[in-house]
């Protein structure tokens, strides 16, 4: 068998200048038999093509700088404070049922004056008061000409509840209740913010 090879080259002119910056990629080999049309010997043509491939030249991205805002120079703005308005609150008086809260026993100052002349009369009713928790108690008399024909107790300002509950107390709620004011019922009022004359219905 014989073998025949051939080689051509292939190459492409007159590209204009502008291309002069394309590159020469690869050279391409492609081998082809080709069967005779007789029964002489096959013959092997082998054909070498250089082939140019033309790739657009591709210039560089142009980069522009990035943008860059300058510092600011205004001053920060300054912090606001919020007055508070609120009006401040008072605690109202403390209310139990809708009574108000009287002052314990023992704050109170009492003066018992016998307003009848039943014997020892202001020496019972102080007994019975000692323990409910009276502790300031003094104990008079009244000039007959100030004797009286029910239990009065007279009271400072602000002691009208406190005068009620000392009626009770005493066992004789209808006693009859009165403002002291610039009066002088016994020579003890300057120690008592009540002053009760016991009458006839105090009990003894």
């Amino acid at each position: 068998m014989v073998a025949v090879g051939t080689v051509i080259g292939i190459s492409i002119g007159g590209l204009p200048a502008s291309r002069a910056n394309e590159v020469d990629l690869s050279t391409t080999t492609t081998t082809a038999f080709v069967p005779p049309a007789d029964t002489s010997p096959l013959v092997a043509t082998t054909i070498a093509v250089a082939t140019t491939i033309a790739v657009p030249a591709t210039e560089p991205l142009a980069t522009e700088p990035l943008a860059t805002e300058p510092p600011s120079t205004e001053p920060p703005a300054p912090e606001t404070t919020v007055a508070d308005t609120t009006a401040p609150t008072t605690e109202a008086p403390p209310v139990t049922d809708g009574v108000p809260v009287l002052l314990d026993r023992a704050e109170v100052r009492v003066v018992v004056a016998n307003g009848d002349g039943r014997f020892n009369l202001v020496g019972i009713n102080v007994d019975r008061l000692l323990p409910l928790g009276y502790v300031t108690i003094d104990q008079t008399d009244v000039s007959e000409s100030r004797r009286v024909d029910r239990t009065v107790v007279y009271y400072r300002d602000g002691f009208d509840d406190e005068a009620l509950r000392l009626a009770a107390d005493m066992l004789v709620p209808a006693a009859l209740l009165e403002p002291l004011g610039d009066r002088t019922v016994t020579n003890d009022d300057a120690n008592g913010d009540l002053i009760a004359v016991l009458g006839p219905d105090a009990v003894r």
